[in-house]
């Protein structure tokens, strides 16, 4: 939008047309099924972001990097990641 010489809130950029489509969303639950099922709405939200986090975190981090010194672990690199391609060759018998 910068080299448009538009505002990063303007229109016309993706990001603020996606927010705007979930605010409307939220609105019609609110209007149409009332303050209770937006509640629990925001709740089964909260479930699935916070399980989508933790997800993410096994299988990005692997939970199996070397200690190097008390509370420093190796850095992370691909082979920590348990869905990463790299992962694939190490379980290869070959």
């Amino acid at each position: 939008m910068e080299k448009k010489g538009r505002s990063a809130f303007h229109i016309g950029n993706e990001m603020t047309q996606f927010q705007l489509i979930q605010l409307v969303f939220v609105m019609f639950i609110w209007m149409v099924f009332g303050w209770k099922v937006l509640l629990y709405f925001f709740i089964a939200e909260l479930i699935g972001i916070l399980l989508l986090q933790t997800v993410g975190y096994i299988r990005h981090y692997g939970l199996t990097r070397k200690v190097i010194t008390e509370g420093k672990y190796e850095r992370v690199s691909p082979r920590h990641s348990w869905d990463g391609p790299s992962h694939a060759r190490a379980a290869s018998p070959v």
